[in-house]
């Protein structure tokens, strides 16, 4: 069973609001199950936000996983894998 709670939330909606600076509007209304796509976050925000993340929580995260991660939930769930302070 997976359990998010509201510090990867948090870190979520800061690692969008670093990616998608103009897009800033979209942390109220986002939530887990939102698509990548559908927030703005393609290909190079994804790594954006994916390195705000490494670098905020001391992680690297495999390049294959987070190839395949399509969800804020799919990101979310690699935080609590390879960060183990959270």
């Amino acid at each position: 069973m997976e359990v998010i709670d509201e510090r990867v939330i948090a870190l979520l909606k800061e690692a969008l609001a670093f990616a998608k600076p103009n897009q800033k509007h979209l942390i109220n209304t986002m939530s887990l199950d939102s698509r990548m796509s559908d927030l703005g976050v393609e290909s190079i925000a994804a790594l954006e936000m994916a390195g705000y993340l490494e670098e905020k929580l001391g992680v690297q995260f495999p390049d294959d996983e987070l190839a395949s991660v399509q969800t804020l939930r799919g990101l979310a769930n690699l935080v609590h894998q390879y960060a183990s302070a959270i």
